[in-house]
């Protein structure tokens, strides 16, 4: 493996392994509401990833980029899906669903494969289509078991796809188009902290907010959360440039991997039996879905996740 593989590779595990471990982040928040949670998130990755576009010349053709109403439209759909993802992911580690976030994690790479066959008329191999039809078949099953869909699975897993799918279209690098979607979204973040830290409720539930300034561990953890999600696109960046999409195909699985043993080994969540069958199909699928991308000699990575 040459020298930019090698960084490439380093670069992805960072990239992974830091949102493989974000629940564990998350969880010494759960005294913040979710939604505070996520407009620091998206305040303090503006600040990081703005900095970081200082030093490499991404801000002049970002502005550009929002200045221009044929791709502002773009810009806002992809801003919206994001934070709607950031906030559901957040919301399923707070209330103890981060087995289901695992499991939405897995199945988002095969949801995309299906939303691609279905609104981008691509054609899948023969074994795509059967791991897409096995996930599909795990999550039936899961219904039925447990008496309901695994909502937040579907919820976080069908975001994310939307939004790889809005990308898409999108001219900008992923770490330009990142800041371009926290840009137009701070506006929004700025004006709901400020009626938070006026009233000190968080408006969405009858919670104490306006954490911020109060308590300097959360505080901390605050800044941190928007830190570590700039600091993990930009490695997931420099990755996607030296890999080929099989490599980062396969290391992609680190990150809900990670989510799912945490889940069960340090925060024990319920893990029934129904669980058991339908992650054993998952991870069928997946290691078909891995067997397609190692068939396939070249291609694009998707987008990055939470």
């Amino acid at each position: 493996m040459d020298r930019a593989s090698l960084i490439g590779v380093a670069a992805a595990l960072g990239a992974f392994v830091t949102w493989g471990f974000l629940p564990v982040y998350l969880h010494q928040l759960g005294a913040v509401p979710p939604m505070e949670i996520l407009v620091h998130r998206t305040l303090w990755s503006l600040a990081a990833l703005g900095l970081f576009a200082a030093f490499t010349g991404r801000w002049r053709p970002t502005l550009a980029a929002i200045a221009d109403r044929s791709r502002l439209g773009n810009i806002l759909i992809c801003a919206l899906l994001v934070s709607i993802n950031w906030f559901g992911f957040i919301v399923a580690v707070q209330f103890d669903h981060k087995v289901e976030a695992s499991l939405g994690y897995y199945i988002l790479p095969l949801m995309a494969v299906g939303l691609g066959m279905a609104v981008l008329g691509e054609k899948l191999r023969p074994l795509q289509f059967l791991a897409v039809a096995l996930a599909c078949l795990a999550v039936v099953i899961l219904s039925i078991g447990l008496g309901a869909a695994p909502w937040i699975a579907l919820f976080l897993a069908a975001s994310f796809t939307l939004y790889g799918l809005a990308k898409r279209y999108s001219a900008l690098g992923p770490i330009s188009s990142v800041l371009a979607e926290v840009i137009v979204l701070a506006p929004l973040a700025l004006i709901y902290l400020v009626i938070i830290h006026s009233t000190g409720t968080s408006m969405i539930a009858d919670r104490p907010a306006g954490y911020f300034g109060q308590d300097w561990g959360l505080s901390l953890l605050l800044i941190g959360s928007g830190v570590i999600t700039a600091v993990a696109l930009v490695w997931f960046a420099e990755a996607n440039k030296r890999l080929t999409m099989s490599t980062m195909g396969i290391l992609q699985y680190i990150n809900p991997t990670l989510q799912f043993f945490m889940a069960v080994m340090l925060f024990a969540e319920p893990f029934t039996r129904w669980h058991a069958i339908a992650f054993a199909m998952i991870w069928v699928a997946v290691a078909l879905y891995v067997l397609s991308l190692l068939r396939k000699k070249k291609g694009a990575p998707s987008e990055a996740p939470s």
